[in-house]
């Protein structure tokens, strides 16, 4: 709360993030505020450009997809000379993969 962490700052400005100036959204600070930045609670109010953020998006949606994948490997896949996964040229690990929408909790 309050304490610097350096080595935090540092990689949120190498991933693009900026803090908000407080002059661009007076309103959200008090009047007088002589600080640079917009905070609150100890976390200050940041920004990064949309381009970034949506490059940050597809490498997250790629590693996750990766995770599954080798996870669907490790559920087909036997070692030589342990129980083999198949039922007669069938699968024996069956994944089935589906989509739904998220109920969101009114607040």
């Amino acid at each position: 709360m309050g304490a610097e962490d350096p080595a935090h700052q540092v990689k949120l400005a190498r991933d693009g993030w900026e803090a908000v100036p407080a002059n661009r959204h007076p309103e959200m600070m008090p009047a007088g505020y002589k600080g640079v930045e917009i905070t609150r609670k100890g976390m200050v109010l940041m920004e990064r450009p949309a381009e970034i953020t949506e490059e940050v998006r597809q490498i997250e949606l790629r590693r996750a997809r990766l995770q599954v994948r080798a996870k669907e490997e490790q559920l087909s896949a036997a070692p030589a000379g342990q129980f083999e996964r198949s039922n007669k040229g069938n699968e024996m690990a069956k994944i089935k993969k589906g989509y739904e929408a998220m109920p969101i909790p009114e607040a």
